[in-house]
């Protein structure tokens, strides 16, 4: 199979709030700090999430199966006029990422599963999949990110995610149901995302912190 144009390799890790501190202070050492985050705070991204009735994209996800796709529209507490619809795809060990910009017109027409008349091709993909497999939007995660990139490789790129809040929704004005914590207080997600190799200073910090490797989906652990 041709591999995905513009994809990247992504590997995740659980990091316990013992080591957390020490491990940001590493990252900090070897990489720059992304310019969106807001000082030591980093940001809060908040996501809506499409699946199918039968939860299709949550089942295959849990049962690892190697070519995949999902949509979801996403926005940043900074801008949260600035609304992204994505689709995020799966290629055996790699990942692709597209996004369009959203008017508030085409926000208010996906999540109400009406036709949006853009033209934008991602926009046109994900309206012909809605129809055929019955997405429809059924959740919303909110956490903080802390965003680095690497200094020569700027492919290179490590967020520390915490503070993962999920609720069942239709929309990111639908608070129907009260967030619920979906990741246990303290408790930290470390995505490394490269395109060339595997960087041996994060071998380094997976053994000097004893970090565990694990298939973490966001959307799967709001979900659960």
């Amino acid at each position: 199979m041709t591999p995905l144009s513009g994809a990247r390799y992504e590997t995740k890790y659980y990091v316990p709030a013992t080591v957390r501190t020490a491990l940001r202070a590493d990252i900090e050492r070897l990489l720059s700090a992304d310019p969106h985050n807001d000082g030591a705070n980093g940001y809060v991204v908040t996501t809506l999430y499409f699946d199918t009735p039968r939860r299709l994209h949550y089942v295959e996800k849990v049962e690892g199966i190697p070519i995949r796709r999902r949509y979801r529209i996403r926005r940043y507490e900074s801008a949260p006029e600035l609304i992204h619809l994505e689709r995020k795809e799966r290629v055996y060990q790699r990942h692709r990422k597209q996004r369009t910009l959203l008017s508030p017109e085409d926000y208010e027409a996906l999540t109400a599963n009406r036709i949006s008349h853009s033209d934008a091709p991602l926009l046109r993909s994900f309206i012909v999949d809605r129809a055929h497999e019955g997405l429809a939007p059924c959740l919303v995660t909110a956490y903080r990110r802390l965003a680095y990139v690497g200094k020569a490789d700027r492919a290179l790129r490590v967020t520390l995610d915490s503070e993962l809040f999920a609720r069942r929704a239709g929309t990111f004005e639908d608070t129907r149901y009260a967030p619920a914590l979906a990741l246990p207080r303290g408790m930290t997600i470390l995505e490394l995302k490269w395109i060339h190799a595997f960087p041996f200073w994060m071998q380094t910090l997976v053994r000097k912190y004893s970090l565990r490797n694990a298939a973490i989906s966001k959307y799967c652990l709001g979900t659960d």
